[in-house]
This record gives C-alpha cells, structure tokens and sequence, in this order.
C-alpha cells in the first residue's frame, strides 16, 4: 500500500503509528510513503504529518508572503497539506512512472516504463488506441533493463497530430506480465502526438507557425489560497482564458496541481510550466543577493519528473525574475541555475537554444527535444539600478546568454509519484483546505 501527497508545503514528516515512513522536502512536488508491513487489510492506522514551513530563511516559496496578510506581489501564506492524499493498492512487482516521448517525424511514440523488480520471464506490454480501436501494440522482455523500452508506431492513416486547433489524445494501456503470460500490474494513461521546433524567431507546433497568446495564470483563489476550490474550478479557469482570446497560460510562480495539465490537454491549452523560486534575495551584498540552495534544484526535478507527458506543456521555467547584478565571479545563483538547466537538458530530448520574453532567469521550451534558456537582467549602471529600486521601478533592458538544452516529449498524465496499477489520470483534487 502506498500513501501519496500531492504536495505538502514544506519541510515534512510522515508517521505511520509511530514509524517515520517518508521526508519531503519542497512544496510544490508530490512524494509517497510506503506502507508496507506496517498496515494490514481492514486495520486502521494513525498517520500523523509534521509539515515545517518558517517564514524565515531561503525557501521556495513562489508568491507567498512572508508576513501575515497579503501586500504588494504576495499573498497569503500555505503551510501544510495542500494537495489531494490518496491510498493506492500495488502489486509487489509493479510498473513506475512511465515516460512517453512523442515522435512526430516517424509518426511514432517511445516508451519507457521503470519497474521496481525484474522478475525472470516479465514482459511489457502497450496498446495505443483511439476511437477506431487499437492503433498500435508492442511487447518487450521487462527482465534485462532496470526501464523497459518500446516504440509504439502510428500508421499514416491514424495519425492525429494534438494542437489547439484538435487536441486529440491516444489512451494508452500499459500491462505487465509474468512468465505464464499472466497480468500482475496494469495501467491506463493517454498520449498526446506533438511537435514544438523552432525556426528563427518562430515556435513551431506540429511543423508550423503558432502565436502564443499566453494569460500570466497565478491560481491563487480567493476562497482557498493555493489549493484550487474544486475540480470544476480548474476547468473554469482555462474555459474564462479561452473565452477571453488568450490560447494558453504561463503558469507564474508556482507548480499547479497535476489535474489542470490533465484539463489543458484535453481542452488543447498551451501551458508554460514554471517553478516557484521566489524566497532566495535578500540574502547577500549586490551582486550576491541571491542563495538558492540544491533543494531548489531537487524540487525542479521532481517538477519534471511528474509533468514531462503532458503535450500541453510547451516551456519550462525553473527561474524567473530571480534580479541580481553581474559581476565578474560566479556565486551560487549561477550554480543553482546552471543546475537546474541541465536537470531540465538530461530529462528531455534536445533541442536548439533560444532567448525568452520578458524576465525569466532560465526558461525551458521544448522544440523538437527541449530547449533551456537562461536570461538575466543586466545593469548597464548598478548606480542607475539602485535609483530605480528606490523609486520603486524595475528595468526593462534585458540580454540573454544562451545555451542549447532538450524538452519534453509526449506527455501522459501519471498521477502517481511511484506509479503501480490503476488510471494514471491525476486524482480530483480534495476539498479545499485553508
């Protein structure tokens, strides 16, 4: 049996009658605790979450204040639970995360599937289908790699590509099987077919041109704060963003629940994912204000980890308007920053570089693979800077440094952090808590 937190803000615990089963740290990102050997059908168990959130201190807190009521850009503050808690069944040999990358040049899917034992004689099995009935089937020994592969190919007359326009998802059923040809853990997702590629100053969806026209979406609510009001509230949110014109979000400053990317796939939203990193200024002279720490960079990995099979997502932004002069030596913002650049490469397929609108520090479009850029604001006069600071201005000469980086492939919505059997759309979020 595991138990899953959707998100927990911050620093927490977890005790199941009295045993330590899991340390989080990060309140953004989901993570489980295994239950194993501690619970028994039909028993119940007192669990019992310590959730540390200090106001004080580096923390990734996005747009959070870190004072009692809301004022100028924050809001109010979320400790403790804030994201749906379920029970999930598994089987002691059981599939993980998936990770489904769509390949629209050779009208083919690649699926990678992590099991957590291989068993002599396992196979994995997948099946892609649509409204006709099975697209495509493939099977491969799950016995000789730690993550089974297979390709999973669309013939040309079932090819639908996903897009605003249509966005059209495969379902997709997963099953691993023993050596007697018997299921013994199974899992059903879907998969979006989609391209993102750049030419010149153009983002391509699907080999061609797409605008952007994207909402800042903070998903603050007035009546529950961060956590969203329902699951209807979700969908309500992206239909008023489509009413008013816009085709997409830039989620700003914080993870969104896993179920609004399960709603923007199939409502064909384009969303920029971002990562809530403000909570590190303050911390040092000019010029070395800025002191993320290497949880920062956990976290974002953990961010996309659960998000890469989302075919809405189109940009990744693990660091925004993070302001600090540039001088001539390297502090730990460039580290931290560096780091999370290449968390984003090595999990996404590469792309080509490209420079970001507006503030972002490092910010992540996918293109054929994926790409990351990293932009910081630079002072052309630090004297000059500090007036508009005082004056309460910010400025709005930018460069960019480039650096090529990779993205996300497909995306298939897996709502578990340690996926076993079961749907792997991401679980309805619970009631609100304040």
């Amino acid at each position: 049996m595991h138990l899953h937190f959707g998100a927990v803000d911050h620093d927490t615990t977890v005790w199941v009658n009295g045993v330590e089963v899991a340390r989080h740290r990060g309140g953004f990102t989901p993570f489980t605790a295994d239950l194993t050997g501690l619970v028994a059908a039909g028993e119940s168990a007192a669990i019992t979450v310590r959730a540390r959130d200090s106001r004080h201190g580096v923390q990734a807190r996005g747009k959070q204040a870190t004072w009692a009521a809301n004022s100028h850009w924050s809001y109010t503050r979320t400790t403790g639970i804030w994201q749906t808690v379920w029970l999930e069944a598994v089987q002691p040999v059981r599939m993980r995360r998936p990770k489904v990358t769509p390949q629209v040049g050779s009208r083919s899917f690649a699926v990678v599937v992590p099991v957590n034992a291989n068993r002599p004689g396992l196979v994995l099995r997948a099946r892609l289908l649509d409204a006709a009935g099975v697209v495509a089937t493939e099977a491969v020994a799950a016995d000789l790699d730690l993550s089974p592969a297979l390709t999973l190919r669309v013939p040309e007359d079932r090819v639908r590509l996903w897009s605003p326009a249509d966005s059209h998802l495969y379902d997709l059923d997963l099953e691993l099987l023993d050596g007697a040809g018997e299921v013994v853990d199974r899992a059903t997702s879907y998969a979006g077919l989609r391209s993102v590629t750049i030419d010149g100053t153009s983002l391509l969806l699907n080999g061609r041109p797409v605008f952007q026209r994207l909402v800042l979406d903070q998903g603050y609510w007035p009546e529950s704060i961060m956590t969203a009001p329902s699951d209807a509230a979700l969908v309500r949110d992206i239909e008023l963003g489509m009413a008013a014109g816009f085709n997409g979000a830039r989620l700003h400053q914080k993870v969104f629940e896993e179920r609004y990317l399960y709603h923007a796939d199939r409502l064909g939203y384009l969303v920029w994912a971002e990562f809530g990193d403000w909570g590190a200024s303050g911390q040092g002279p000019a010029g070395n204000n800025q002191q993320p720490t290497a949880s920062f960079i956990t976290q974002w990995v953990e961010v996309v980890e659960r998000d890469y099979n989302h075919p809405s997502i189109v940009g990744w932004c693990p660091l925004n308007e993070t302001h600090q002069e540039l001088l001539d030596r390297l502090t730990v913002l460039d580290d931290v920053m560096r780091g999370m650049f290449l968390a984003t490469s090595s999990r996404t397929p590469p792309g080509p570089s490209s420079t970001c609108p507006g503030t972002p520090i490092a910010c992540a479009r996918p293109t054929s693979g994926t790409r990351t850029t990293t932009s910081r604001t630079r002072r052309r006069s630090p004297r000059r800077w500090r007036a508009w600071r005082r004056a309460g201005r910010t400025p709005t000469t930018a460069t960019a440094r480039r650096s090529p980086c990779p993205t996300p492939g497909s995306r298939t919505s897996s709502a578990s952090s340690a996926a076993s059997g079961g749907t792997r759309t991401p679980p309805r979020p619970s009631t609100a808590a304040t």
